[in-house]
């Protein structure tokens, strides 16, 4: 089952005013998408450029990162 969540969010251009639908996502888990994390990392995750006339914009969405660590003992003594 994946864990990394998107929602398709109804957004209008602000330069030509078009309406289109567009994947954001609010849920990466690093282990499932590490492309997604390259992409948060570099800041453009949030990145919405509108089909009709190439403006790109960041969208004000919320994004909470799973970065798993690796396996190993809790406790050393």
């Amino acid at each position: 089952m994946a864990t990394s969540l998107a929602e398709s969010a109804h957004l209008t251009c602000p330069r030509c005013g078009q309406s289109f639908t567009a994947e954001i996502w609010l849920l990466v888990d690093a282990a499932e998408r590490p492309d997604l994390l390259e992409k948060a990392r570099a800041g453009i995750l949030h990145t919405i450029t509108c089909p009709h006339c190439g403006y790109e914009g960041q969208a004000d969405a919320p994004l909470l990162l799973s970065l798993t660590p690796p396996p190993g003992p809790l406790f050393h003594g």
